[in-house]
């Protein structure tokens, strides 16, 4: 892992990385022959420009450039922008992709990536080691409720919600989000208006380096990159609950298409005659002034209980949307599940219903020539205590099943209590699918699985049935490693009642599913007897390689058989 600096705009040098080098990028005035061509890394350390010393610069040991600078102590640097990579052009992050819609060397611009398939695919090589480095701790009551995103100068962003005890439990009241550099150090912090909190937005970061996150209320907001504001604007549904508009809530992450739009879907809800009603719609809004282009409702009857769309949308080359949509119609109380693609005109390119046994638990993915989409779906058989997991294929042209690369998955659960975990799925370019259920990694492709990992041996003390399932996302790495999260719950007994805690781990397997790394999260309140320690979360990559993860961790109350939790914070890891 390497360490550089840029100069900034006020002139003097900030670092983004871990180790030795000091160069000035950018504009760069030196006498003749100063700036050459090399293939070599820099190992100096030194932070002065006016030492003596000529070295090359060069990016991680993941790039891949076979180009760097040299700087001979002669050279002298003009301020720049430290969001424009002091200088650096596409030539200097060759491995990321240069026709992405979002910031360009940025190695995690937004929840699925860097391209707008889903995939959760980097082109950067990952912790080999797993090296654990704790960052920081939030304050009490402090909690992140995204993943990270990463910007090319590896400055992250992370939303978050302040947790109010009320009646023994924690509720968001609050929400804000914060920049910190790659020490973890903040930068700034920006709050939302009064009541408004987070859902599961992450931060977006697009190609003018603007941020954009949508919150509970409804509102997109749009910040500039030293955390002032660019703009906002409330989005609402043309539906009058008491005489006034209702809010869209927003759910997922802001997606960006090639055309410049934000895409995103919103859902809101109202009650009459004491029937609760919902509606759920997709948007598509200028990223400069958040003017809206479309909606579009994919139901226009009023639906009893609350439809929704699925977190993040994906868009395929050609520039169609695809979102999952779901609600449940009652009476019979039965779940409809759809895939919708639209135009981004807001005209309807296809719409796949799902079976009325299955519902849908992720949200779409393209395959690498956008020729098909997955959607996972499960439906839970009580007689056998069966789960079958179906990933279904579609194809992009005609909204037809794809049957050859469709699979189906039976997993007995020995519980009638099921919980399903959300967005399960990823996929690496060559078409390999990875999908994360109950801490196991299954890796398949048209209909033959090619490997399995189960984190569930990792404590063999813990049974099946006593799992629990984050909504947490893997990552693949260039070199084809996976890196996700597993939870595992662990029981307590006492004189009078059993207490419940959970621990999560960090772990990187090979692509062919064989273990690389496990690391356990440390405790970030010592002094607790129990303490669960969760992740929503997550893992993002930074330009370095290094894998970021926060975890939520919450006190058990071992007095009584409650398990309530009255304090909670965040803990942000680095695995280099």
């Amino acid at each position: 892992m390497y360490n550089y600096s840029y100069a900034n705009s006020y002139g003097n040098l900030g670092t983004y990385g871990r180790n030795s080098v000091s160069v000035g990028l950018g504009r760069m005035r030196s006498s003749p022959g100063s700036i050459t061509r090399s293939f070599n890394y820099c190992n100096l350390a030194s932070r002065n420009l006016n030492v003596a010393f000529a070295c090359t610069f060069g990016l991680p040991r993941n790039s891949g450039s076979k180009e760097s600078l040299t700087i001979d102590s002669n050279t002298k640097t003009d301020k720049v922008n430290p969001m424009s990579l002091g200088g650096l052009q596409y030539d200097d992050c060759p491995n990321l992709p240069k026709d992405s819609p979002y910031q360009r060397c940025s190695p995690w611009p937004h929840f699925g990536g860097t391209d707008n398939t889903n995939s959760r695919y980097s082109t950067i090589i990952g912790s080999q080691r797993g090296n654990i480095e704790s960052l920081f701790n939030t304050e009490n009551n402090h909690v992140t409720i995204s993943s990270s995103s990463v910007a090319a100068d590896d400055t992250f962003y992370n939303c978050f919600n302040i947790m109010e005890l009320i009646n023994d439990n924690l509720i968001a009241n609050k929400g804000y989000i914060k920049a910190f550099n790659i020490e973890g150090k903040e930068k700034w912090k920006f709050p939302l208006n009064d009541n408004d909190t987070f859902i599961r937005s992450a931060p977006t970061i697009g190609p003018n380096n603007i941020i954009y996150f949508g919150t509970a209320l409804g509102y997109i907001y749009a910040l500039n990159p030293d955390g002032t504001l660019n703009w906002k604007k409330q989005y609402f549904e043309n539906i009058i609950e008491n005489n006034n508009p209702i809010p869209l809530s927003i759910y997922g992450s802001l997606v960006i298409g090639k055309d410049g739009n934000i895409y995103f879907g919103g859902s809101a809800s109202y009650t009459t005659s004491n029937i609760n009603y919902g509606i759920a719609v997709l948007l598509s809004v200028n990223k400069n002034d958040g003017s809206i282009n479309f909606k579009y409702r994919p139901d226009f009857e009023n639906i009893e209980c609350v439809p929704y769309i699925r977190k993040d949308v994906a868009i395929d080359k050609y520039d169609n949307i695809y979102f999952c949509y779901e609600y449940t119609k009652t009476p019979p109380n039965k779940i409809k599940s759809f895939l919708i693609s639209l135009t981004n005109k807001g005209k309807l390119h296809l719409k796949y219903p799902l079976d009325d046994t299955s519902t849908m638990i992720t949200y779409p993915i393209l395959n690498k020539d956008n020729s098909l989409v997955f959607i996972t779906s499960y439906s839970f058989n009580p007689s056998t205590l069966n789960i079958i997991y179906f990933i279904t294929a579609i194809e992009t042209l005609n909204g037809k099943k794809n049957d050859s690369n469709s699979l189906f998955l039976p997993i007995s659960t020995k519980s009638e209590n099921v919980e399903v975990q959300e967005g399960t799925l990823s996929i690496d370019p060559n078409d390999y699918l990875y999908l994360l259920i109950r801490n196991e990694i299954y890796k398949f492709k048209k209909k033959q699985i090619y490997g399995h990992f189960n984190a569930n041996l990792l404590n063999n003390q813990v049974s099946v049935s006593n799992l629990i399932y984050p909504s947490t996302n893997p990552l693949i790495g260039r070199d084809g490693t996976i890196y996700f999260v597993a939870t595992l719950q662990n029981e307590n007994v006492y004189t009078n009642y059993i207490s419940i805690n959970y621990n999560s781990y960090m772990i990187a397997i090979t692509s062919d599913c064989k273990l690389k790394w496990v690391k356990k999260f440390p405790s970030s309140y010592p002094n607790d007897e129990l303490e669960n320690i969760e992740v929503e979360t997550s893992p993002t990559i930074l330009r370095d390689g290094s894998i970021l993860i926060q975890t939520t961790n919450s006190n058990s109350n071992t007095n009584t058989n409650t398990n309530y939790k009255d304090k909670m914070n965040s803990s942000f890891y680095k695995f280099n």
